[in-house]
């Protein structure tokens, strides 16, 4: 299996598939990795995050053919963030440059590709970055979904919309798509390595923003939907320092990924599956009003403003199928033009929780009947389903009795506050077994076993190893102070 792991940093790739990619054969499974940014956003930093990457890499088992660095920069001049400029502007780094770079021995992509820098644009970015897809083919794709971080948030959403233009453009072609938070539970986790047995990933818990609660920075997944995958057990050593994913961000130097560790590797790596097979992607779109593309488009949501860390999703509405109020009947179609089978559907709508869609009613073929796949009667009800979206901006998810044939569905809005609007639509032939094909066995935490008690002894000293290597003085003597004032308590 050939796997793309895509990286806004370098140093990100161990968060996103670390143990993941230890976990796996590499002579069975070939591996690449894309990294969006150098890391660059210190003169410092610029000199050596290129050839920390290439060093993780080959801890991990990664040829350094197999690297691919886009170029972009870390950390903008403007308060505009290179993702949300207009397409032929020009951006500035924190280093003053305004053109793709790497180094004389690792040179970035456009450059060994065509021989040219490329100018800090929104559009030779997605360039950039959807032709390296392509170079690849991949048959799986880990990218980070979007949390707190700009350069996350860019790499997720310019993924979201390359993929979409991919998918449309090769029929063909339905890569797996695992997307996981790089600090969500992860980098900014809970320091429990050091725990027999093992811990599972944990999230932060709720998030408030856009009207709502929600349970991650994003607003189409929900924790209890995530994929749990069981690493294996070299990755999970009882001292850190004997752990492959530890020692290969070591090589990290520029930034604190190997005490991070403590944090990143858990008993489970946790995803989300993005489906590729959405039969939507394929479908004629047609609307009553407003703009239509939006529902198909392989984005669940977008931001005008990565930087607004609390609201990111602020004008939402902007980037949905929103039908003008006025409309006799507000409905969008989809015609598939050779007729599909369809057994399951997914909506997302505006995740801004003012605007909601409290009664929608799906029918197909207009005024036609559907002729059921098993070779059962005829429907006489062209009417497949009506009810209340959910409001935080994940799927409703409906489920067919049967696999129907149809030539065309219509989404009809019948009652909403506020200005509804859907941010995407789904069609699928059947349901999606979401472990289907991924080569990591499910993680299931063992039944009736004693409660995880935290290792003692030489792993504490282990630990206090790692501060004193890792962290400012002041913060260890602190810590010291805490560990004496326990032991004080308990004798």
């Amino acid at each position: 299996m050939k796997t793309l792991v895509i990286a806004p940093h370098p140093d990100d790739e161990i968060n996103l598939a670390g143990q993941w990619i230890a976990s796996l054969d590499t002579a069975e499974n070939e591996f690449f990795l894309l990294y969006v940014t150098n890391g660059d956003y210190t003169k410092k930093k610029e000199k050596h995050r290129l050839k920390e990457a290439r060093d993780a890499a080959k801890v991990l088992g990664i040829d350094g053919k197999h690297l691919m660095f886009l170029g972009y920069p870390d950390g903008i001049l403007d308060d505009v963030h290179l993702y949300n400029a207009s397409e032929n502007t020009v951006v500035e780094s924190r280093l003053h440059k305004t053109q793709t770079s790497g180094t004389k021995e690792i040179p970035e992509y456009c450059y060994l590709k065509n021989g040219v820098h490329h100018l800090f644009t929104r559009e030779n970015f997605k360039a950039d970055f959807k032709n390296a897809i392509l170079d690849v083919m991949p048959d799986l794709i880990i990218v980070p979904e979007f949390d707190s971080h700009p350069d996350h948030r860019a790499t997720s959403l310019t993924f979201d919309e390359v993929m979409g233009e991919i998918l449309k453009e090769k029929a063909d072609y339905m890569p797996i798509v695992l997307k996981k938070y790089i600090q969500e539970g992860v980098w900014h986790g809970p320091r429990d390595y050091y725990y027999d047995p093992p811990l599972p990933t944990k999230t932060a818990g709720v998030r408030t923003y856009s009207g709502g609660q929600h349970d991650l920075d994003s607003p189409a997944f929900r924790w209890e939907d995530r994929i749990c995958l069981r690493p294996t057990a070299r990755t999970l050593t009882p001292f850190l320092t004997k752990n492959i994913v530890f020692r290969a961000a070591l090589k990290h130097k520029q930034e604190p990924a190997g005490f991070k560790m403590l944090q990143v590797i858990n008993a489970d790596v946790t995803y989300w599956r993005k489906e590729t097979k959405n039969l939507a992607l394929h479908a004629e779109i047609s609307a009553s009003s407003g703009d239509g593309s939006f529902v198909n488009d392989y984005k669940y949501y977008d931001s005008a403003n990565i930087y607004n860390v609390a609201e990111p999703f602020l004008d939402s509405e902007r980037f949905c199928w929103q039908p003008n109020e006025g409309d006799a009947e507000k409905t969008i179609r989809m015609k598939f033009p050779e007729g599909v089978y369809v057994k399951v559907i997914q909506i997302y709508e505006d995740c801004n929780q003012a605007n909601h869609i409290r009664r929608l009613i799906i029918q197909a073929d207009g005024a036609g009947r559907l002729a059921a796949a098993d070779g059962a009667d005829d429907l006489d009800d062209e009417v497949l389903w009506q009810g209340g979206l959910r409001e935080d901006g994940s799927k409703t998810k409906i489920i067919l009795p049967k696999a129907i044939h149809v030539n065309e569905l219509t989404f009809t809005i019948l009652e909403s506050t506020g200005t509804p609007g859907i941010s995407e639509i789904e069609v699928f032939e059947c349901e999606h077994d979401p472990l289907q094909s991924i080569p990591l066995p499910e993680y299931r935490a063992a039944a009736n076993t004693q409660a995880p008690k935290r290792r003692q002894g030489l792993y504490r000293m282990e630990e206090m190893m790692l501060y004193l290597r890792f962290v400012p003085i002041n913060r260890v003597l602190k810590k010291v102070a805490g560990i004496a004032k326990s032991i004080r308590k308990r004798s």
